[in-house]
């Protein structure tokens, strides 16, 4: 069986674009029975906010779906600049 702390995969993580789609992975891993670790909250992870849910899916796996505001950013601003590079 999949132990959380032993050596080997220890959660799988979803970035998801918008603080709300954290709150509502919640509600419906709620409403599906799964167990909830942690969260939704904010976490001292990462600058630029960092907003998450935690629970154990129906193989025991830890989840995580977290929003990080400043990722996205940053990840839209090197989008932009590839744009703009590839049109040169």
């Amino acid at each position: 069986p999949f132990e959380i702390y032993a050596p080997g995969l220890h959660h799988l993580a979803f970035n998801v674009g918008k603080h709300e789609q954290v709150d509502e992975v919640h509600a419906l891993a709620h409403k599906l029975g799964a167990e909830i670790l942690d969260g939704p909250g904010e976490f001292p992870f990462g600058p630029g906010g960092y907003h998450a849910v935690y629970f154990l899916g129906p193989d025991r796996i830890k989840m995580e779906v977290v929003h990080m505001p400043m990722a996205e950013a940053r990840y839209a601003d090197m989008m932009r600049a590839i744009e703009r590079g590839s049109k040169g």
